[in-house]
């Protein structure tokens, strides 16, 4: 699917205390989904040795609500977000730049 113009793959669902490696393809954002309480922190930690990782949180009802692009190691991102409604949020994992090579990540989601 594509939206505003940006082409997104979602892959399923992830839970907290999963790590999952995915590929990513050069313009698309892989997104996963995730069942959050109003009130549960989680941290989003996606790693890649291969481009600039930069996570992306949307709410249930589909707008970008938090991203972060440096915050971790390296040019990796990091991003400590706490839901404010219960419901299916999306998890978005691109480049700062989507015109960057593609390459493996690891998208870790922990407590």
């Amino acid at each position: 699917p594509e939206i505003d113009g940006v082409d997104f793959n979602l892959i399923g669902e992830i839970n907290v205390g999963d790590a999952v490696t995915g590929v990513r393809s050069m313009g698309v954002v892989d997104v996963y989904s995730l069942v959050m309480t109003a009130g549960q922190t989680v941290v989003f930690s996606p790693e890649s040795d291969d481009f600039d990782a930069l996570i992306e949180v949307m709410s249930p009802g589909g707008a970008i609500i938090a991203n972060d692009d440096d915050s971790g190691r390296d040019l990796n991102a990091l991003l400590s977000f706490t839901a404010s409604v219960d419901g299916e949020y999306l998890i978005g994992v691109s480049s700062f730049s989507m015109d960057s090579p593609e390459g493996t990540y690891t998208l870790g989601v922990s407590k």
